[in-house]
């Protein structure tokens, strides 16, 4: 799931909803269990790293 996560992320900026909706998952889930380990090893990175619980943040990875 995770390479899927970064697949999608790659090269522009995605927010927890639109994942969540491409994966049929549930946005809490998906945010638990993938994107804040994601983030802490720095395999994404954030919109708004200043604000991490914004409602409109998303995620992005570099290129592949």
């Amino acid at each position: 799931m995770a390479n899927i996560i970064l697949e999608l992320c790659t090269g522009h900026y995605i927010e927890v909803a639109q994942l969540a909706k491409l994966l049929d998952r549930n946005r809490q889930s998906i945010r638990q269990s993938y994107l804040k380990a994601m983030v802490n090893d720095k395999t994404l990175s954030l919109a708004f790293p200043q604000t991490a619980k914004t409602p409109r943040q998303a995620y992005t990875s570099e290129e592949l």
